[in-house]
């Protein structure tokens, strides 16, 4: 397996609205760009969020766009979207 980089992480805070904190676009290897990734607050979860990815309809079927298929994938993501999410409210104080 390929290690993943992400060369690219921008967060866009929200206020809190019932766990939504926020959107992120990641950039991974330089090669290709994952955009509008809802990020939600997750107390249970090690990182403190969860990842919420996007959705397509169409016709009255959800389709899902892009999606981790494993859960170390999941993980990994989530620890970046997460370091990145409290650098920059860091920077907000």
């Amino acid at each position: 397996m390929t290690d993943i980089e992400y060369t690219e992480i921008n967060v866009e805070p929200l206020p809190n609205k019932n766990g939504l904190i926020g959107f992120v676009n990641v950039v991974v290897n330089n090669s290709f760009k994952f955009e509008n990734i809802a990020i939600h607050t997750c107390p249970s979860n090690p990182t403190g969020i969860r990842l919420v990815f996007p959705t397509k309809e169409s016709s009255g079927v959800t389709m899902r766009t892009f999606f981790p298929i494993n859960r170390a994938t999941y993980e990994s993501i989530a620890v970046a979207v997460s370091n990145a999410y409290l650098e920059l409210m860091e920077k907000l104080r």
